[in-house]
């Protein structure tokens, strides 16, 4: 939810440098960012409001999509301009969204853009990839899952994992593991340690046993072509102020989001090929 809250105060703090321009229209994919609707309405509401009254020269709404297919219709017709969603929604509308699209820009929750992931268990399991097929393997982030498979994949030439089990809360990705030795967890890099940094003993209990490479993200933002062309300019000005840690931001203060980034061409391209190449496999092995 934190990078959520980062999306919408970048538009909003953008918005009040165009208070001409007509009403801002932003679509969001709920339920690949929340675990509810009222979960998202209420983030977003809550955080809306708080920045309104610092400006109230701006406007905007945001709309909630269940259906992705609407979602797309709409931002192709021009009914909303922005849409935040997840990296396996842009990859199943990729052709759709890049046609439409004129930046694509992440936050970043630590010094790096991308993040990886680590396949995680209690030091007390004997683990080699084909026990996986008998034990329980916790996962928040889709591609998380995918990354998995797709190492399946490649090491055993079949599909062998039963049960993935999502967590909404990302903490109890390490605490399942902690207290119970026949599971597994997949968990992102800045996630872990930053759990890490609160809680030392968790080395002592949980060995990494694999690890993605950086390519990852959780939340991705897509901006129609014709929204503005001084969308770049907009986007600088927020990554200046959040190095700054500027007046106006305090209210994120426990974020601690460290770049905001517009991806550029070939940014993707890691992940571009990792994602042709799970889904070539996936024909052939699940």
């Amino acid at each position: 939810m934190k990078l959520f809250i980062v999306f919408i105060l970048f538009i909003v703090s953008s918005i009040s440098l165009f208070a001409n321009e007509e009403k801002l229209k932003i679509g969001i994919m709920y339920e690949k960012l929340f675990t509810t609707k009222k979960e998202a309405k209420i983030g977003s509401e809550l955080w809306l409001k708080q920045m309104q009254e610092k400006d109230k020269n701006f406007k905007l709404e945001m709309i909630f999509y269940k259906d992705e297919k609407r979602l797309l219709d709409d931002y192709i017709n021009k009914k909303i301009s922005v849409i935040v969603s997840n990296a396996i929604s842009y990859y199943e509308n990729k052709k759709i969204i890049d046609s439409f699209s004129n930046h694509k820009w992440v936050m970043s929750l630590s010094e790096g853009i991308f993040d990886k992931f680590y396949l995680i268990k209690n030091r007390e399991l004997k683990f080699d990839l084909e026990s996986l097929k008998n034990k329980k393997i916790y996962y928040k982030n889709e591609m998380a899952k995918i990354w998995l498979d797709s190492l399946i994949f490649k090491e055993k030439k079949k599909s062998i994992i039963k049960k993935y089990t999502k967590i909404e809360k990302a903490n109890k990705l390490i605490f399942n593991i902690f207290f119970n030795k026949n599971e597994l967890s997949i968990i992102s890099k800045d996630t872990y340690e930053s759990m890490l940094e609160l809680n030392p003993q968790i080395k002592q209990k949980i060995e990494i046993v694999s690890e993605s490479e950086a390519m990852f993200f959780d939340g991705i933002g897509f901006t129609r072509k014709d929204i503005c062309s001084e969308f770049e300019k907009m986007l600088e000005l927020m990554r200046i102020k959040l190095v700054k840690k500027e007046k106006e931001f305090d209210v994120l203060s426990f974020v601690d989001i460290q770049k905001v980034y517009i991806l550029k061409n070939n940014d993707l391209d890691k992940l571009d090929r990792f994602y042709k190449d799970y889904s070539n496999l996936k024909k052939i092995y699940k």
